[in-house]
């Protein structure tokens, strides 16, 4: 049986390698089909599907690239603030070394305090020894 008689039927033509749409006419017991290769039916198809893998191919490293440089560009200024916090710590450390010094004892921390004073300075005004912040 041929694929118009087969559409006149009601079912679907059956041919593998190709692709066909149909429509009965109601009254007259007509149908108008159309039939093409299945290559040229999905030409547009695998065209877009060719088009948006390249585009992936495209766009996917330019956004791991957008992506390295943002993390870098936030990244920058934590890098510098756990740097300031290290020398806050280094300094909190050395003036709790010179704070247990002075527990022990006030002429050590003075000779520490002279020796360390470029020469020809005068000692801070300030009561307690220490420089000003």
């Amino acid at each position: 049986m041929g694929w118009d008689r087969q559409v006149a039927a009601g079912s679907p033509p059956s041919s593998p390698n190709r692709l066909a749409a149909f429509k009965k006419l109601g009254v007259l017991g007509w149908a108008v089909a159309v039939q093409r290769p299945r290559s040229a039916a999905l030409a547009g198809v695998r065209s877009g599907r060719d088009l948006a893998f390249l585009l992936l191919l495209v766009v996917v490293p330019l956004a791991v690239l957008g992506g390295i440089l943002t993390a870098r560009r936030i990244a920058r200024p934590l890098g510098t603030l756990a740097d300031a916090v290290g020398e806050l710590d280094r300094r909190q450390r050395r003036c709790a070394a010179l704070q247990q010094l002075d527990q022990r004892g006030r002429a050590p921390l003075r000779r520490l305090r002279r020796d360390a004073r470029p020469a020809g300075r005068a000692p801070p005004a300030n009561a307690s020894g220490w420089p000003r912040s």
